[in-house]
């Protein structure tokens, strides 16, 4: 049975879409499946991930979305998986009549006409069963238990974390191309705060590279990591008791690794998103107004105890959520390997 995804990755759209993907074809490729990604102009970082996971990749060329049906029939693909904006919900229709299974991820909360549709972003009660009765023809699977997580988080970190009570290591993502320009903006604010080490992770498409790596080198407690492959990302987040970084498909990794969040991020379809977590007071969402050298060491001063319980505070919630993730995706995982 072969499996095939449509995604793209690129300045524009960023990265997440394609790592949401990977993660998925990770899960599934020792079941006896051949596995494509259908994907434009990805750069050689990207091609050399899915060469290591050994997964074919396929040029498309054409501008035309609709010619996809020529590489389906070619390379007789069975089950597709569509992570991508720009495929109009008439095509998807049309798709759905030539596969045994499509797949669609979602973030915007609209209809879609596939097989199986995925939105595994943090969502309200409310807005799932909008979702779902919007795509009651579909398997709808809404919620961040539903994201693809091939890592885990255990009891121990967390006890290893709430008994220091320290921010000693930070870690700074803004997602693969950072269109905001947030990681710069964060390291000026914050790059004289020697007292902690700052871990700066640096996507293909961030347009401020030279300038942030320059920065990174004059400072010995920042340390700089560029187009590093996910599992590297893991093991960075791991020993970092504080992050400041995006919404995108990293925020739901930091919450099921139980690293605390400071989210900065103005993208549309990630407001939702958001907006639960700061209600369930898991994130802190801000602005880079906001964020200033007097806010950073209050955070880091061990006397300030308002800082210390608010911390304790963000840090046991996201432990009570990555508790509950990882619970429910292990069940979410064996169900989608029996559905395709």
């Amino acid at each position: 049975m072969n499996i095939a995804f449509r995604v793209d990755a690129n300045k524009k759209i960023g990265g997440g879409h394609f790592q949401r993907c990977l993660n998925f074809a990770k899960i599934i490729k020792n079941k006896n499946r051949d596995i494509y990604f259908i994907s434009r102009n990805l750069n050689k970082n990207l091609k050399r991930r899915l060469h290591n996971q050994r997964i074919e990749l396929i040029n498309f060329k054409s501008k035309k979305e609709y010619e996809i049906f020529d590489i389906l029939k070619k390379n007789k693909i069975d089950n597709l998986v569509i992570d991508h904006y720009g495929i109009k919900k008439s095509l998807e229709k049309k798709i759905k009549n030539k596969v045994k299974k499509l797949i669609v991820f979602d973030d915007k909360l609209i209809k879609h006409f596939g097989h199986l549709i995925i939105n595994n972003n943090f969502l309200h009660k409310n807005k799932i069963q909008k979702f779902k009765n919007i795509n009651s023809e579909s398997k709808v699977f809404a919620g961040a238990e539903f994201f693809f997580n091939n890592f885990y988080t255990s009891k121990n970190f967390y006890l290893k974390k709430n008994n220091r009570l320290e921010i000693r290591n930070l870690f700074i993502f803004f997602g693969l191309s950072d269109p905001e320009n947030s990681t710069l903006k964060v390291l000026k604010v914050i790059c004289n705060l020697n007292k902690i080490k700052i871990h700066v992770v640096v996507g293909n498409f961030n347009s401020d590279i030279e300038e942030i790596k320059s920065l990174c080198r004059k400072k010995t407690h920042l340390k700089y990591y560029e187009n590093i492959s996910n599992k590297k990302v893991m093991k960075i987040m791991l020993k970092c008791d504080l992050a400041i970084g995006s919404g995108g498909v990293n925020l739901i990794e930091r919450v099921i690794m139980c690293l605390p969040s400071i989210v900065i991020s103005n993208i549309k379809n990630q407001r939702s998103n958001l907006d639960y977590l700061s209600s369930k007071k898991i994130i802190i969402k801000t602005n880079i107004k906001n964020l200033n050298k007097f806010f950073f060491n209050s955070l880091i001063d061990k006397k300030n105890l308002f800082f210390r319980k608010k911390f304790l505070y963000l840090f046991n919630n996201t432990f009570q959520m990555s508790k509950f993730l990882l619970l429910k995706n292990k069940k979410f995982i064996n169900k989608i390997n029996r559905l395709i």
